[in-house]
């Protein structure tokens, strides 16, 4: 995985797969705003997986467990350009 230093609020994946807690997410375009957001405004690491998609990720404040929410997936610009 290859972490990107920075991205902008509009840039989307189009996961496949998600926390539990964002199943409704599956499948459809998500931007860093929407996803940080839907996370209580946490702070958002995306990174490059070895398989060339998408994955972000955030610590909710709240789960004092060190649990993660992600979600991983192509890029949606991808998706945009192959349909």
């Amino acid at each position: 995985m290859t972490p990107i230093a920075f991205v902008t609020d509009d840039l989307a994946v189009k996961p496949h797969s998600v926390s539990s807690e964002l199943a409704d997410m599956i499948d459809r375009p998500v931007t860093v705003a929407e996803f940080a957001k839907r996370n209580g405004n946490q702070p958002v690491s995306a990174y490059e997986t070895d398989e060339g998609e998408l994955l972000f990720e955030t610590h909710p404040t709240y789960n004092l467990s060190g649990g993660v929410v992600f979600l991983e997936g192509s890029w949606a610009s991808d998706e945009t350009a192959a349909a």
